[in-house]
């Protein structure tokens, strides 16, 4: 299933993104749990808006030890790694929501630039992100491109 490979990849750059995140003195949960899925019901119980559900790209979630984030399934392919590093930056920082202060720190650290309710990657972040590239491959399609005459 490609959903399941771009998981994967996700999967692997989050596990290259520790040492990012640890070299700054963050420590990202050990269990990360990356979903190329938007929920309409959180794994607590709660409802998502209908509107947040459309709107959002990405979306963390801690439940009890585990840390769920989500990302929008037909979010575009460059803008996964640069929603991820998002999503990672409320994973590191649990109990600190908001896109200001300790959170804003850290986003611009890792190479987040603008408003920070995006996902706007600056040349910092789009180098690093092409390194990582070498190490666990370009982002894989979301489905076959396959003609068919």
């Amino acid at each position: 299933m490609l959903i399941g490979r771009r998981e994967e990849w996700l999967g692997g750059l989050t596990e290259e993104l520790r040492l990012d995140f640890s070299s700054l003195g963050y420590i990202l949960p050990a269990d990360i749990r990356v979903c190329l899925n938007m929920p309409a019901i959180l794994p607590d119980g709660s409802n998502l808006t209908e509107k947040e559900v459309r709107d959002f790209l990405g979306l963390c979630f801690f439940q009890e030890q585990t840390c769920h984030v989500f990302i929008q399934t037909l979010c575009p392919a460059k803008q996964l790694s640069p929603v991820l590093v998002h999503e990672l930056c409320h994973a590191a920082l649990p109990g600190n929501p908001a896109h200001k202060g300790p959170f804003a720190r850290l986003a611009h650290k890792l190479g987040l630039v603008g408003n920070l309710r995006y996902s706007t990657p600056g040349e910092k972040l789009q180098t690093r992100i092409r390194e990582l590239e070498t190490k666990v491959g370009r982002c894989p399609p979301l489905c076959n491109k396959k003609r068919y005459d």
